[in-house]
């Protein structure tokens, strides 16, 4: 798929490299493999499990401690806050985020106005699975299935 964390990765050059990651081959072994129940235990080392650690918490801490950036596009329709896996978008008279973000960043590719930044993004562009709708987000949500 498109590697589509902003901080990390220019999406214009991830949707160009799209068609060499052979997306439907994978997706259909993740599907047998779903199928055939079957389980997968990494065998990584304490050291490599530990760097794993502390990089995932610093990639997260990392997204947090940016920051959301919402500009004057941004007409309060609510999407970003329908989007939310974790909830932490309120919309009042303006958008207002708080200390719980998973960084998921959905309410980013997915806004309409593209009026979410983040400070220190790789890319202005977003992108967004044409395979998944955003009612089918916000059924999951509202569901908690995310």
């Amino acid at each position: 798929m498109v590697d589509n964390w902003l901080p990390g990765f220019d999406i214009e050059t991830q949707i160009k490299t799209l068609p060499e990651k052979k997306v439907e081959e994978h997706l259909e072994q993740i599907i047998n493999d779903i199928g055939n129940r079957k389980h997968y235990l990494s065998k990584s080392s304490i050291p490599i499990r530990a760097l794993s650690s502390v990089i995932g918490r610093m990639l997260k801490f990392d997204t947090l401690s940016q920051g959301f950036i919402v500009n004057e596009k941004c007409n309060q329709c609510g999407i970003c806050s329908q989007l939310c896996p974790a909830k932490n978008i309120e919309i009042n008279d303006k958008v207002n985020f708080y200390n719980h973000c998973e960084g998921c960043l959905a309410c980013t590719h997915h806004c309409p106005q593209n009026a979410i930044r983040l400070k220190n993004e790789k890319s202005s562009k977003r992108w967004r699975n044409p395979d998944v709708s955003l009612k089918e987000i916000i059924d999951a949500n509202n569901r908690g299935n995310i």
